[in-house]
């Protein structure tokens, strides 16, 4: 059985985008320009990653070999006046 090495969340995380061009050879400067060079989110994940790596699985950063109950207080906390269903079901 193989060994598994150490490493930390924070070296694993990629960010891989798909950038679709129509006509890309006329249009590839002007979408690439468009391209937010700071993405919401990225933070929050990197601070779930540190705190998982510090702390282990818990309901705010965890792997999905845990399971773990549902938060009630932020379930009943969730404003849900807002919430529009999928058109699909």
């Amino acid at each position: 059985m193989g060994h598994r090495r150490n490493f930390k969340f924070r070296e694993l995380m990629k960010l891989v985008v798909t950038i679709p061009a129509l006509n890309e050879e006329k249009t590839i400067a002007q979408v690439v320009r468009g391209v937010p060079r700071d993405i919401p989110g990225i933070d929050e994940a990197k601070k779930r990653l540190a705190h998982l790596e510090a702390h282990g699985p818990t309901q705010f950063a965890f792997t999905f070999k845990t399971v773990f109950p549902p938060d009630e207080s932020f379930q009943r906390a969730i404003d849900w006046s807002s919430f529009q269903p999928c058109p699909a079901t």
